[in-house]
């Protein structure tokens, strides 16, 4: 099983996992902290943005105090307690908890103790306050009822806080809605004051400030993230800090980011750059990265998945992944957060796409896209939407809107980045580049964007937004196997049969014909006996308006697979020999007619398969296993499906009469003139205007049935047989024929539509 680092916000321990050289800062750090023996607290501000690394240099900081000099550490998180009230009830608590913790002798027990009560005081006083705004007319009712609302007029209360108020207090507090909670906070008082006389909050301070004097080390207290509250909680944080850092020993590290505490720190009448002056004393900002440190690591990340599998690394072109990165990928990379996250999803999505002995897309397309969805992910979103925009090649393409549509794409990306943006775009597809001032690019480069399993290529694209292979795609895994194959014929052969079964025959030849030139010649013996060997098998119908047929795939991949050999005699040689080893009729029949067309118009020679002699000879073979086969594989020849185009080859280069007397002695039943007919069925693909999905339309043209046979026998044959049992198939030949007679009565031709 692959495992995965998935470690973008995870911030370093110690120094020695440091990668960029902050050490010696981090040292300094804590060297300044252990040192602090002032009257007062020293407040320590450490800036930087976020993923800036300001948790790992105070992790390597603190890992790098000498035990003696180690102090006693309080990490406190104002981010995980959501609400003013319990970001100072939290601070103090999490501040006894950890001097009793750290250290069990009476010394820090009694120092955790008077720091909790010294909580308690202030934080019940502010709950007071708070409460006796909202409860003040039931509170004065209560107390002229008492007798006693002369003491809440006494404002002294609270600093006193006599054993005797306090339980009156609490008594009509519990009668409010305010009261439960004011309980709680009052009784910890109250539990503390029975155990000690009369203590003001002014002697506490002091009794706590001489303790924390005696301690051999300083105390230092962790605030991080505090960019991370809100506005209100900022200014309680702040004020907790102001207002505590008269205690000595005490040193505060602060860890946010400046810019955006500073906004939240200001008000009318203050500006927040100034309060932090007020109360921070050594400022420092992180030390900042090296951009040729931060893209090793980048490298280094990106390497270690590329190694993993040869296959990734073959198609890994250098020049273009520096094109891409420096033109728009880099200053997508300037914190080590950024680094992270983008290659341990980069590591996640490689595993998604290898193939059992291919990587099914194009490396470095991944890596721009993958930097698009990780830090412009509304950018990916619409790329992901934008198909049929982003890989057509059409000079009919209106330029105006598609230059609009480019634009809605990169009007959804951040605006400091719509450069860096639009440079990716432009280098993972060209077929919009020209709208943006760069280059126009033709259909030409199709093929070549197919092989290289660019985004660009309609149909790759959906393998980067899916993660997978489309369904009724090919991967390239089963690609690369089959051209691997293409030295031997049986195993060819069944892996074609395999692809066939699985209904992605078509979908093979297709990605095939793009690589047809880059298999060696040398396998031609087995090669296109196999080609020859499955065309018989495989359909002419495209099934579209666009788009060539499974068999016209075979075609192309034969003629230009052959055209490798700059012998044009080498060429005919290899064609004849391939034929002489296969029964398969219909590659044969297209190519020497194919041939015979351009023998006539006598251009591009230099297409040719065959020279005049080996013509003669090629299609001498093609009569003679034609006639073969008829004679001794009668039913065989009669149920090919390309029977029609056979016949017509036959009778060009042989005797029709000698075809005919075969169809007149084979033809013979009401099934045989069926099969005889379906061969002869012909369809196009039609869509009216304002359908959204279009129709097949099936039509039998009469004059090419009775070059081999004389409609009236066509008509005995129809007539005399048992139509009861008919499958969709066979009516629809029966309705095509009964059209075909009505179209040649009503004086429309033979190769007409009209119904």
């Amino acid at each position: 099983m692959e495992q995965h680092d998935f470690s973008a916000d995870r911030p370093i321990v110690s120094i020695e996992e440091d990668l960029l050289d902050r050490s010696k800062f981090a040292e300094s750090l804590s060297r300044a902290i252990s040192g602090w023996k002032g009257k007062d607290s020293l407040v320590v501000a450490l800036h930087g943005d976020w993923g800036s690394g300001k948790s790992s240099v105070k992790n390597m900081a603190l890992s790098a105090f000498k035990n003696k000099d180690k102090p006693i550490t309080v990490e406190f998180n104002p981010w995980e307690w959501a609400g003013q009230d319990k970001i100072s009830k939290s601070f103090f608590e999490q501040l006894a908890s950890s001097i009793g913790l750290q250290n069990n002798n009476k010394k820090h027990k009694a120092i955790a103790k008077k720091i909790r009560l010294y909580g308690l005081y202030l934080n019940s006083g502010a709950t007071l306050v708070s409460g006796l705004t909202a409860a003040l007319p039931t509170l004065f009712a209560l107390a002229a009822i008492s007798g006693i609302g002369g003491v809440f007029l006494d404002e002294q209360w609270v600093k006193n806080a006599s054993g005797i108020i306090i339980a009156i207090t609490i008594a009509w507090a519990s009668f409010l809605k305010w009261g439960g909670k004011l309980f709680g906070q009052l009784s910890g008082i109250a539990q503390e004051q029975a155990n000690q006389s009369e203590v003001t909050l002014e002697k506490l301070k002091t009794a706590l400030s001489d303790d924390l004097v005696s301690l051999d080390n300083p105390v230092l207290i962790i605030i991080d993230d505090i960019d991370r509250l809100t506005t209100e909680e900022t200014r309680v944080m702040f004020q907790l800090v102001k207002a505590n850092a008269d205690f000595p020993n005490v040193v505060y590290l602060l860890l946010f980011q400046r810019d955006i505490v500073e906004k939240r720190l200001n008000e009318k009448s203050q500006v927040g750059k100034d309060y932090l002056e007020k109360i921070i004393q050594v400022p420092f900002d992180i030390p900042r990265i090296e951009q040729s440190r931060l893209e090793q690591i980048l490298f280094n990340s990106i390497d270690r998945v590329l190694q993993e599998d040869e296959n990734i690394l073959k198609r890994f072109d250098q020049t273009r992944w520096g094109n891409i990165l420096h033109g728009g990928m880099k200053p997508f990379f300037k914190t080590l957060r950024n680094v992270y996250r983008y290659s341990s999803t980069f590591s996640f999505y490689v595993s998604l796409l290898k193939g059992n002995s291919a990587f099914e897309v194009n490396p470095v397309d991944l890596l721009a896209i993958e930097c698009l969805r990780i830090f412009e992910p509304d950018v990916y979103k619409q790329i992901s939407l934008s198909k049929e925009l982003l890989t057509s090649t059409s000079r009919h393409d209106d330029e105006e809107a598609k230059k609009k549509q480019v634009l809605d794409i990169l009007d959804k990306s951040s605006q400091e980045k719509r450069e860096n943006v639009e440079e990716i775009l432009k280098q993972l597809f060209p077929p919009i580049e020209s709208v943006l001032g760069g280059s126009n690019y033709s259909a030409d480069f199709i093929e070549g964007w197919f092989k290289e399993l660019r985004v660009c290529h309609a149909d790759i694209f959906p393998r980067y937004f899916q993660f997978s292979i489309p369904v009724g795609d090919i991967s390239q895994s089963d690609l690369d196997n089959l051209i691997g194959l293409s030295a031997n014929r049986v195993e060819f052969i069944r892996k074609m049969e395999s692809l066939r079964e699985a209904n992605l025959l078509k979908s093979a030849l297709s990605h095939l014909d793009t690589y047809k030139q880059d298999i060696p010649i040398e396998n031609s013996d087995e090669f296109i006996p196999a080609l020859m060997d499955i065309a018989d098998s495989t359909e002419d119908q495209s099934g579209g308006f666009s788009g060539f047929s499974p068999h016209l795939h075979i075609v192309r991949i034969a003629l230009w697979y052959l055209r490798q050999e700059p012998s044009i005699e080498q060429r005919g040689e290899k064609l004849l020999s391939a034929f002489s080893k296969s029964n398969g009729l219909s590659l044969m029949a297209h190519l020497v007619s194919g041939e015979d067309r351009r023998c006539e118009k006598q251009e591009n020679p230099e297409l040719l398969l065959t020279n005049d002699d080996t013509f003669d000879r090629v299609k001498n073979a093609f009569i003679e296993k034609i006639e073969s086969i008829a004679t001794n594989e009668p039913e065989a020849l009669l149920s090919n499906m390309h029977l029609i185009g056979l016949l017509f080859c036959w009778k060009d280069w042989g005797e029709l009469e000698k075809i005919r007397n075969w169809v007149n002695e084979n033809v013979v039943t009401f099934d045989a003139i069926l099969v005889f007919l379906e061969a002869f069925m012909s369809q196009v693909f039609t869509q009216g205007m304002g359908d959204y999905v279009g129709r097949i339309k099936y039509r039998i043209n009469l004059g090419n049935v009775e070059t081999f046979i004389s409609l009236e026998r066509v008509k005995e044959l129809i007539e005399n047989g048992d139509k009861e049992d008919l499958n969709d198939e066979q009516k629809q030949i029966i309705d095509c024929l009964q059209a075909a007679f009505s179209r040649r009565e009503k004086g429309y031709s033979d190769d007409s539509w009209d119904d």
